[in-house]
């Protein structure tokens, strides 16, 4: 326990530096990314000793993407640089926070994560406020007061992606999501969603929303915390993404659930089927509609088409995904491993086949 602490304390210092920005250009901040990533790739291994969560590993990935994340966010808000050290603060503060609030105050595990524990997403929550002070001692031109609501927001959100047992590592996945969060609120105006709704306004976009997720969670194609979520993502593509988003959204999860179930009992027996009867918890319907909402939102604030396009693109992808998926479980014949070229099992992670790849790429259009 005690070198958890110290991992965690570690993780939190490293923020300091970026508080050199303030006097600093961000072009310092890439350099240092660039050094940090060599550190951790080929140095920490040798070095590290005992911080290393699980001393029989060569190298600890956690700490690679961590720097890589920071990297990222250096590069793509180069010139909004208190956003990017907000969405650091953010990931640094809450994160270490979390593990030491769970590991600190005894409290119940997540229903969604066992894993993870109530005070664990509290003790991110709270540690992830502070990140807007650090914004504004780098840039003193901005608003304390107009960047408290965005902050709340973005450390909620990163709160509950921290504890959810997704299969990225949150090392990468909390810093980038809280700067997109962080960003959408630098651009636009919310009231410019009234305009972009169109014949969908709030009080008719939550009862179409409600009405597809209450029959598609009867149909067995969601589960309740599924529905409860793809509620929230199809009012935000009514709203600010428009009707014909939301129908896109729609014929999306009809399609999928139906490539889903098909040849059910066969991809049972090769152990590779969705779990629960083929239907979609809220894990997946975050990983196949945030980006969709995200950009529904900035078109919605901004009116910016390409935002629209985008929101598309992201369906397109996640349907052209899902085909290659399941059908290339069950039409696959020589399916082999995308990077290696071996041979393997159909459905394992980063496996492809002819049949699936054919399937998927159908999808896109």
């Amino acid at each position: 326990m005690r070198s958890e602490y110290l991992r965690k304390t570690i993780h939190m210092l490293v923020l300091l530096p970026a508080l050199l920005m303030r006097w600093l250009d961000p072009v310092w901040a890439l350099l240092f990314g660039w050094i940090a990533i060599f550190i951790n790739f080929f140095l920490m291994e040798r070095f590290a000793g005992g911080i290393f969560r699980d001393l029989g590993k060569k190298r600890d990935w956690g700490l690679v993407l961590y720097t890589l994340g920071i990297f990222i966010l250096v590069l793509w808000l180069y010139d909004e640089i208190y956003i990017a050290v907000g969405a650091f603060a953010i990931q640094a503060l809450g994160d270490g926070a979390a593990t030491m609030a769970g590991l600190t105050f005894k409290s119940p595990r997540l229903p969604w994560n066992p894993k993870k524990s109530e005070a664990g997403a509290v003790g991110f929550f709270l540690a992830s406020l502070l990140s807007v002070f650090l914004m504004k001692f780098v840039d003193p031109s901005i608003s304390m007061a107009a960047w408290i609501g965005p902050v709340v927001v973005a450390g909620a959100l990163c709160a509950l992606l921290e504890s959810a047992p997704l299969a990225v590592n949150d090392n990468l996945t909390v810093p980038l999501a809280a700067g997109a969060i962080l960003k959408l609120f630098a651009v636009g105006e919310w009231g410019a969603l009234i305009a972009v709704g169109g014949w969908a306004p709030l009080g008719w976009a939550v009862l179409a929303s409600a009405a597809a997720m209450a029959a598609a969670h009867g149909l067995g194609w969601l589960t309740t915390s599924g529905a409860i979520l793809g509620l929230g993502i199809g009012v935000v593509a009514n709203t600010a993404g428009g009707p014909a988003l939301f129908l896109l959204l729609a014929v999306f999860l009809a399609l999928a659930s139906a490539d889903t179930i098909y040849r059910y009992d066969e991809k049972m027996r090769m152990g590779r089927a969705q779990l629960a009867g083929g239907r979609r918890s809220a894990r997946h319907v975050i990983a196949n509609g945030a980006v969709v909402a995200y950009f529904a939102l900035w078109h919605g604030r901004t009116g910016d088409p390409v935002a629209l396009v985008a929101a598309i693109a992201a369906v397109a992808a996640a349907f052209g995904d899902t085909l290659s998926t399941e059908l290339g479980m069950v039409w696959g014949r020589r399916p082999f491993h995308i990077i290696t070229l071996e041979a393997r099992r159909p459905g394992e992670s980063g496996v492809i086949s002819m049949a699936g790849a054919l399937a998927g790429a159908a999808g896109l259009p």
